[in-house]
């Protein structure tokens, strides 16, 4: 089916489902040639020699859904250069299920015809016509420009719905009550803040309304970079997820606390680590690890990593309230700065460690 042709057994041409030599028969003023799978071939025969000329729709009918030798039935690897053309579910699931909404809802406007048919016209391997359970599927997707697409298979089990807004769409099945999705747009489109605190609030508005029927047990949460770098473990800004716990949201909001104090302290570090450290670096770097979430007491690691660059660059006084902290919640941190001497990560120097490990 090579760009999307297709031709009439009673008007010349090629098919798109057949690949062999073979006249079909002369019907009256034309000669028809076709070529193709043999079985297609002996059924089409057998077709036109007990009723002469077969209608388009029959004769596309056997030549791409044939259960021997259909093109869709029957054949793989048919697709790219040597090949058809990739038709768009091809690329991504998504796509079909879209069509069918599509197709859906025309069939709703026209009244729901009966029978209602949807070809798909083009090459490919034939997966929106290979899909019965479309209408079973609910998918969604928003590209790099916030354009968005939105398919609730009308057999999804209630209560299931979408809504979608400018770049960004929400969606639920399964739920207690048909107000989750409205309630999770809602608190998207009203929380302030970055893509994540965002998604926090609508996961947050769904339990609010009632969330899953079947009750609590995971919550997962990705973020990326918009423009690719390379690395993928750099590109994701956030990748959270929880697998089983009676609270799941309270978790991902923690690990998001989590997750944002890290990305903080980092920052702030960043700025002691670079070759010219100036006054005016060193302050902003202390400004920015204030901004960063308050984990302790569970958390001492920001405080001790950060006194250990501060100490690298001079700032000793500054760096000692910090370590003090730690050691007062988990005394064994004292071990660790002779470690870090040992190994290079802190300068030579004994009085320097004593003032550090003693803190005060």
């Amino acid at each position: 089916m090579q760009g999307g042709e297709q031709s009439s057994p009673v008007s010349g041409g090629s098919s798109p489902a057949l690949a062999s030599g073979v006249d079909i028969a002369d019907q009256g003023s034309a000669i028809v040639t076709v070529t193709g799978d043999p079985l297609v071939l002996a059924d089409l025969r057998q077709r036109i020699a007990a009723r002469g000329m077969v209608p388009f729709a029959e004769f596309m009918e056997v030549a791409l859904y044939h259960p021997d030798g259909g093109y869709y039935t029957a054949r793989e690897g048919r697709l790219g250069a040597r090949g058809d053309y990739y038709t768009s579910p091809h690329v991504h699931p998504v796509f079909g299920a879209l069509v069918a909404e599509q197709a859906w809802q025309v069939w709703q406007i026209l009244g729901r015809p009966s029978p209602f048919v949807v070809g798909e016209v083009g090459g490919g391997a034939g997966l929106l016509a290979a899909d019965p359970q479309r209408e079973r599927r609910q998918v969604a997707m928003v590209d790099v420009h916030g354009n968005v697409a939105t398919h609730t298979g009308v057999q999804c089990i209630a209560f299931a719905g979408h809504r979608s807004g400018e770049g960004y769409s929400v969606q639920a099945n399964l739920m207690t009550k048909a107000t989750v999705w409205d309630a999770m747009a809602e608190a998207y489109e009203q929380t302030k803040g970055d893509l994540a605190e965002r998604m926090m609030a609508a996961l947050e508005a769904a339990e609010g309304e009632g969330g899953d029927l079947r009750g609590r047990q995971s919550a997962a949460m990705v973020v990326a970079n918009l423009q690719a770098s390379g690395p993928s473990w750099v590109d994701r800004r956030i990748d959270l997820r929880v697998d089983d716990h009676p609270e799941p949201l309270t978790e991902l909001r923690r690990l998001l606390r989590v997750r944002r104090a890290y990305d903080e302290w980092d920052a702030a570090e960043a700025l002691l680590q670079e070759s010219d450290v100036t006054p005016e670096k060193i302050e902003a770097a202390k400004r920015r690890f204030a901004e960063a979430p308050d984990l302790m007491p569970d958390n001492p690691e920001g405080l001790f990593w950060f006194a250990c660059a501060l100490a690298k660059v001079g700032q000793v006084d500054a760096a000692l309230p910090l370590l003090r902290q730690v050691y007062d919640v988990q005394p064994i941190w004292r071990e660790l700065p002779p470690r870090l001497m040992d190994a290079g990560l802190l300068p030579q120097d004994s009085a320097l460690l004593q003032r550090l490990m003693e803190a005060r």
